[in-house]
């Protein structure tokens, strides 16, 4: 349909969407006059991996669908354990272990996390209880899971540095950029632990009180800090005594 000289005219004076006026030297159809509407895209889904590193909020939403919470688990168990094993290659490289020694390093320090998880978890979740947080379990272990694995992920994009220390200095400078390492992991874990837990309460109370702009209130966020400030300490013991008792890179 092309519209007659005076519907030319009188257009851009009803139609006040869009953003310039109509050329007087073109014929525009009904269709094309019509207000330019706002097209709301699809999040995209960009996986786990990106998730754990950027995107805390889209990781809970993953934890909060029972649908993709089994699946985040499992990926976030398959990061957190290949992670681990190329940092325990490279340092045991650095180190100088041997065929057999550098097996022992990649299978023993990605059970010594897990392990670690897996002793974190009753303490973790009494003290959810006590501070009236209480959290379902398979919420629990996916958050803990998952914040280890992003500290994995900087654990093994560190690991050039103690590889290249230890064989320039395995006195000093090498076993101190394993430390330095494991510190820096540890610190993004404590970090993200907290925030996703947070993340969480917030996500469960919008949908609860089916408001998207309400936010915890403060004796609430104060109970939510504990129960994460909690986890991040009993996960930090668990992993250093789990590091400790087993010495994997030796």
């Amino acid at each position: 349909m092309v519209l007659s000289e005076a519907q030319l005219t009188a257009a851009p004076m009803t139609l006040g969407a869009r953003p310039e006026p109509v050329s007087p030297f073109v014929l525009w159809s009904a269709e094309d006059l019509l207000p330019v509407e706002d097209i709301a895209l699809a999040e995209e889904d960009r996986g786990l991996f990106v998730h754990l590193l950027q995107d805390p909020d889209a990781l809970v939403k993953r934890m909060l669908d029972p649908t993709r919470i089994q699946s985040t688990l499992l990926g976030s168990l398959l990061v957190m354990v290949s992670s681990m094993s190329v940092f325990a290659l490279a340092a045991g490289s650095g180190i100088g272990l041997d065929a057999p020694g550098l097996f022992r390093a990649t299978a023993l320090l990605p059970l010594n996390t897990l392990l670690a998880v897996a002793a974190a978890l009753g303490p973790a979740y009494a003290t959810s209880i006590l501070v009236a947080a209480r959290m379902p379990m398979a919420r629990l272990v996916t958050a803990m899971t998952s914040a280890l694995a992003a500290g994995s992920v900087i654990l093994a994009a560190l690991s050039p540095l103690p590889y290249v220390l230890l064989e320039l200095d395995p006195v000093w400078a090498g076993p101190l950029s394993l430390v330095g390492s494991f510190a820096a992991a540890a610190m993004l874990s404590g970090i993200r632990v907290r925030r996703t837990l947070m993340a969480m309460a917030v996500a469960v109370r919008r949908a609860s009180l089916d408001d998207p702009a309400v936010e915890l209130p403060d004796e609430v966020a104060h109970r939510v800090g504990i129960l994460a400030r909690m986890t991040m300490v009993v996960l930090a013991f668990t992993v250093s005594l789990s590091f400790w008792a087993f010495d994997a890179l030796v």
